[in-house]
């Protein structure tokens, strides 16, 4: 079964009940704007992340790559988070 979850839709600017644009399909994340880490750790969901993939690289979509990299770092994860994204 496919889980779906919407972390964030609104556009490139951020609304105090939306973020920009982050989802989660099972374990991979689609996009990663810089509120998205907060946003997965609020909902529990930080450890499920196996994998990004970055549509494209605007702000809006990365900003967020970092500070989950550095999350995993801190935590001391024993999986390795791929990150996939535009050339």
């Amino acid at each position: 079964m496919i889980k779906i979850i919407f972390l964030g839709t609104a556009g490139s600017t951020f609304y105090r009940d939306n973020t920009t644009p982050c989802i989660l399909v099972n374990n991979f994340l689609f996009d990663c704007p810089a509120e998205c880490p907060m946003i997965l750790s609020a909902k529990h969901l930080l450890d499920e992340v196996e994998a990004i993939f970055i549509t494209h690289q605007h702000a809006d979509h990365i900003l967020g790559v970092f500070p989950l990299a550095w999350h995993a770092w801190l935590a001391l994860w024993k999986k390795k988070i791929k990150i996939y994204g535009p050339p």
